[in-house]
């Protein structure tokens, strides 16, 4: 598995979050997934992917016409890396401040907490 790209634009993101779900797309493919009402251009798509297979986060088949587009990393492996960053950057790696913003601002309960805590605690 390649390394985790330090940075990706929200753009890039979103494709990568759309190529999870499909595991292979063309960039016409990619395109019609996009769930907001306007999805970007064509050649904004492939210039996306373009730079997300430089960064090693994408590979590109060009076996056949029109080209295949995967996923080089795996969902967790990103999500993971990205939340490091943020934690990092954002509450000064103070995790128990984080999971204490998610509780008040309503993004948690403490049952799902407590439902995460027993599962984790038993895959230990």
């Amino acid at each position: 598995m390649p390394s985790v790209p330090s940075k990706l634009s929200p753009g890039e993101f979103e494709i990568l979050k759309i190529l999870w779900k499909q595991e292979v797309a063309t960039v016409a493919e990619v395109r019609a997934a996009y769930t907001r009402e306007l999805a970007p251009a064509y050649t904004t798509i492939m210039t996306l992917l373009g730079r997300l297979v430089e960064k090693s986060a994408v590979r590109v088949s060009k076996e056949y016409r029109p080209f295949r587009y995967r996923p080089a990393l795996q969902r967790g492996t990103m999500l993971r890396r990205r939340l490091d960053e943020f934690l990092k950057s954002t509450y000064e790696e103070d995790a128990q401040l984080l999971l204490q913003h998610l509780l008040v601002n309503g993004h948690l309960t403490a049952n799902e907490v407590s439902t995460v805590l027993g599962e984790t605690c038993e895959e230990l």
